[in-house]
């Protein structure tokens, strides 16, 4: 839980992570639980840590490396399930092989491989990844690629999008249009 303008990058448990105010992470293979105030700077690398951080932090590390830094708009890339995602307030990510919890409020914009998706939605949407797997809640204007099933869709409203290997559930609300390939 992350108040501005955090980023990740996750890679097999591989974590990269800028954070401002409070946030907690869990990461399992590259286990991370990390609760801190104030931009702290986390490096770990097979249990290894350097770490430089402000306030009251606490972080715990297995089998993977975590860098955190976060301060405002989180950027997170995960692969095995690729995400890439920028979102404005509040995230909230959990990840485990590749899968990302990302509660986001503002603006993201999310890529994911293998079941590939490439989503740029308005308001508060949250998206789960695990190999490619994608549950997108999104308010305004989404735009959605996804290939390995590709699908090309413009929504205006509060669409719902599931993704896994390619395979696509959507619900839309106004004026989408969708082209998929591979189903």
């Amino acid at each position: 839980t992350q108040a501005v303008t955090p980023t990740v990058h996750t890679l097999l448990g591989h974590a990269k992570i800028t954070q401002a105010v409070t946030p907690t992470v869990h990461t399992l293979l590259g286990h991370a639980k990390i609760t801190q105030a104030v931009t702290p700077t986390v490096h770990t690398l097979l249990g290894h840590a350097k770490i430089t951080q402000a306030v009251t932090p606490t972080v715990h590390t297995l089998l993977g490396h975590a860098k955190i830094t976060q301060a405002v708009t989180p950027t997170v890339h995960t692969l095995l399930g690729h995400a890439k995602i920028t979102q404005a307030v509040t995230p909230t990510v959990h990840t485990l092989l590749g899968h990302a919890t990302i509660t986001q409020a503002v603006t993201p914009t999310v890529h994911t491989l293998l079941g590939h998706a490439t989503i740029t939605q308005a308001v508060t949407p949250t998206v789960h990844t695990l190999l490619g797997h994608a549950t997108i809640t999104q308010a305004v204007t989404p735009t959605v690629h996804t290939l390995l099933g590709h699908a090309t869709i413009t929504q205006a409203v509060t669409p719902t999008v599931h993704t896994l290997l390619g395979h696509a559930t959507i619900t839309q609300a106004v004026t989408p249009t969708v082209h998929t390939l591979l189903g």
